[in-house]
């Protein structure tokens, strides 16, 4: 409560911590001083001496609109601080011209000098010396009511003060310049530094800007790669489905060609074997369309059935697929709005590495799981087969670029990689795996 009550309303920043306290100090010293001038005031009028009394009220009255004023706006610390000076320097003319031979009248010169010291500085401590001295002078000239030893000790007291005060000053003035310089320095110091990581941030902003660019290029390349591993492998598997129609060709071109030589096999006969191989070009010729349309830059985002784009995967590679039962569970009418193309490129890598790893592993009833589904706005789909799983030394790295269990086999360890790219930064979405207790389960999370 009495903190408060000397405590100013305004705000002060962190350099005016010293004037902070000096505007304490004068609110506590115009209280005190203000409820002492009164007091003496009535106790003067009191016993008669009206004029100390009048005055010493006066005062009271002007330390007290000292106090309320300062303590509502501190900017008025600089005009009070110099009534103070004006009003201390008042008092003491009046306790020596009307008072004499009172201690209180010594106390007060020595006490005034302090406060002048630290409400203003050594220059106002000096002019209040200055024009005490000549006060003194004065009464030494035209007042008898001091003795020669009292103007010793008051000259005396007064230049002692005066000068520990005036020390006192300098060397606060002093230290303050050094702190000044010190702070000075250390800016410079700051400054220097801040100039520093400024360099290295934008050397550190352009290194992160060029291995971005750098990380961009060589996926581009690892997509590339892929897309070219891809296409060998598409090659193989047209090769696989060509064969058979070629043999089946070769075959209807034999029995024509041994039926014209015999002359045994009536026109119709000749015209639906020309149909058969009509129907067997037809469907090679449907083949290429197929792998083309696969590898097409589709970057023009569509509305599919999902059950469509995985049926359609699987006819693409239906050729390695001949000794495995696949279970596909799904809703027809599910549909995705997405990039179709690279979805079905996704399903067809998780799909031919389950593939190679029951054909690497020959298990004997070999089954691939393939499960899509709609859960909380999200499109999922898990591929999951049984051929044992995944070792928990290769869990970690299965996503990582040229990592490939079957390098002995020719396995470029670039699928994996190429397929969580593009589901998690072309669609937005995750590619993640786990063991279950039948084998590898892959799971696709698309945001719908």
């Amino acid at each position: 409560m009495l903190k408060s009550f000397f405590t100013p309303q305004g705000d002060f920043s962190s350099q005016e911590w010293v004037l902070h306290y000096k505007v304490i100090s004068i609110l506590v010293m115009s209280f005190v001083i203000g409820t002492y001038s009164t007091l003496f005031g009535i106790y003067r009028i009191y016993e008669g001496n009206i004029v100390i009394g009048v005055v010493e009220l006066f005062m009271g009255l002007v330390y007290a609109i000292s106090f309320i004023s300062l303590r509502k706006n501190i900017t008025h610390y600089l005009l009070f601080s110099r009534i103070f000076f004006v009003l201390l320097y008042l008092m003491m003319i009046i306790l020596f011209l009307y008072v004499p031979n009172e201690v209180s009248s010594m106390l007060w010169t020595s006490a005034a000098l302090i406060i002048i010291f630290f409400l203003l500085d050594y220059k106002g401590g000096i002019l209040f010396l200055t024009l005490f001295i000549l006060f003194i002078l004065y009464l030494l000239l035209y007042n008898d009511n001091y003795k020669t030893v009292d103007y010793i000790n008051w000259i005396a007291s007064l230049s002692a003060v005066s000068w520990v005060m005036y020390f006192y000053e300098k060397l606060k003035e002093k230290e303050k310049a050094s702190l000044l310089l010190n702070a000075l320095k250390l800016q410079e110091e700051v400054d220097r530094q801040t100039h520093k990581l400024q360099i290295l941030n934008n050397n550190l902003e352009e290194r992160v800007k060029k291995e971005l660019k750098h990380r961009e290029e060589q996926e581009q390349m690892f997509l590339h790669q892929s897309r070219l591993a891809g296409m060998g492998e598409m090659i193989d598997s047209i090769a696989h489905q060509w064969r058979q129609p070629l043999m089946n060709i070769n075959a209807i071109h034999m029995n024509m060609e041994r039926a014209i030589e015999t002359k045994e096999k009536s026109p119709v006969y000749l015209a639906k074997k020309m149909e058969e191989v009509i129907t067997l070009t037809t469907h090679m010729s449907q083949t290429i369309e197929d792998f083309r349309s696969l590898f097409k830059e589709d970057k023009v985002k569509h509305t599919f059935h999902t059950h469509e784009a995985m049926s359609y995967a699987l006819q693409l590679i239906k050729s390695t697929l001949s000794h495995i039962d696949i279970h596909l569970v799904s809703t027809k009418e599910l549909t995705y709005h997405g990039y179709k193309n690279e979805l079905i490129q996704v399903f067809i890598i998780l799909l031919s590495n389950a593939t190679e790893v029951l054909e690497a592993r020959d298990i004997e009833e070999k089954y691939i799981d393939i499960e899509i589904q709609e859960k909380e706005k999200y499109l999922v789909v898990t591929i999951e087969d049984n051929a044992g799983g995944i070792k928990k030394e290769n869990v970690t790295h299965i996503f990582e670029p040229y990592f490939s269990t079957k390098k002995r086999t020719g396995g470029t360890g670039l699928g994996l990689y190429v397929a969580k790219i593009i589901i998690e930064q072309n669609m937005q979405g995750t590619l993640s795996v786990s063991n279950t207790n039948k084998g590898a389960k892959f799971m696709i999370k698309l945001p719908k």
